[in-house]
């Protein structure tokens, strides 16, 4: 997302996170540094989870829950870009390395879908908080 997203008619309090989203072309050259394969980038999610009235009040929480979403959303992003072949190094390899961390040995596989996966709001006793949802359809989920 970028600046426009989160203020597009309207403030969209589900959306706003810190920093701020930049413009597109902050957000296009995000991507393209993701994409590239470059060994100085690498995956940090950082999902904040807020009940929906906190994020809805006059001094809303910042963060977007995303942790349903946010591996799906990346490949989808990667395969947008042509760079899927980059991506387990973005995700997996690059960081490790940079702190001279083992790799976790770990794996989760994932499949394309023929129908977009769909992503539930959390229920947290009476109340909810909101998934974040990109602005296109997500087809990828763990096998």
């Amino acid at each position: 997302m970028n600046r426009s997203d989160l203020f597009a008619g309207g403030i969209r309090p589900h959306l706003y996170c810190l920093p701020i989203p930049k413009r597109e072309q902050h957000r296009i050259a995000l991507v393209e540094a993701a994409c590239s394969g470059d060994k100085r980038f690498f995956l940090g999610t950082d999902s904040a989870p807020h009940l929906i009235e906190e994020k809805e009040s006059s001094c809303g929480c910042a963060g977007v829950y995303n942790s349903p979403n946010a591996l799906p959303t990346y490949i989808a992003i990667f395969e947008q870009n042509d760079a899927l072949d980059k991506l387990n190094r973005f995700a997996s390899l690059n960081g490790p390395e940079f702190y001279n961390l083992k790799p976790n040995n770990e794996e989760i596989e994932f499949v394309k879908r023929s129908s977009p996966a769909s992503f539930d709001d959390l229920q947290v006793g009476s109340s909810r908080v909101k998934t974040f949802a990109p602005p296109f359809p997500l087809f990828w989920s763990a096998k």
